[in-house]
């Protein structure tokens, strides 16, 4: 599996492009803006995009939804909590920061719940639902690799006095998070990567 990180938009998110070689299909992960760059990035692989995935709802996670939908009718994932973000500025935060448009749609294509396990370009993906950040932030485990969004960072985790957050379901996420083996990748939204077994001896909200 090839992971591809691009860093978009006016909040710096992690947006990923996932694939398997010898495939003309990719994931997208969090395309939070700066769309014309994702789709040069995908066209410079040879790569269709097969599916958008999304961690959860926030503008600077879903910023370039419409630029990605619109052009090759992409389908886009996210879970049922967070449906509504994408096309509610108030919920998207679109509508707090100047530095975006509102966020209106596209509406999602296909609402995941927690434990499913999806085939998409070649890849299976497991559907873990971490509320906390937001009630429908969601993580991917593709093979050995987590991609996190706003629930767990290097050395820190989403923050939850956002509408939507809730400490203590972010604080249960963390230690659902921290059962996966210590092996196990972390593709966070924002900022390095690092692995489960890291944040289980520094992180200071991860620690067991």
């Amino acid at each position: 599996m090839e992971i591809k990180r691009l860093v978009v938009g006016w909040g710096q998110a992690n947006c990923y492009v996932v694939y398997r070689k010898g495939h003309d299909e990719a994931l997208i992960i969090d395309p939070g803006g700066d769309g014309p760059d994702i789709l040069a990035c995908l066209q410079a692989l040879n790569l269709q995009g097969a599916a958008i995935l999304c961690t959860h709802g926030h503008a600077d996670h879903i910023g370039a939804l419409g630029d990605l939908h619109k052009q090759g009718q992409v389908p886009i994932y996210v879970h049922a909590n967070d449906a509504s973000y994408l096309t509610t500025p108030a919920k998207n935060l679109s509508q707090a920061f100047t530095a975006y448009d509102p966020i209106t749609g596209p509406p999602a294509d296909h609402l995941v719940t927690a434990g499913e396990e999806i085939t998409l370009a070649g890849l299976s993906v497991e559907v873990l639902h971490t509320p906390g950040h937001t009630p429908g932030s969601c993580c991917f485990l593709i093979g050995e690799s987590l991609f996190t969004g706003d629930t767990l960072f290097a050395g820190a985790v989403g923050r939850t006095d956002l509408p939507g957050g809730v400490f203590v379901d972010l604080s249960n996420s963390l230690q659902k998070l921290m059962g996966l083996p210590a092996h196990i990748d972390v593709y966070p939204g924002h900022g390095p990567g690092t692995t489960i077994g890291r944040e289980k001896k520094s992180n200071p909200y991860c620690r067991q």
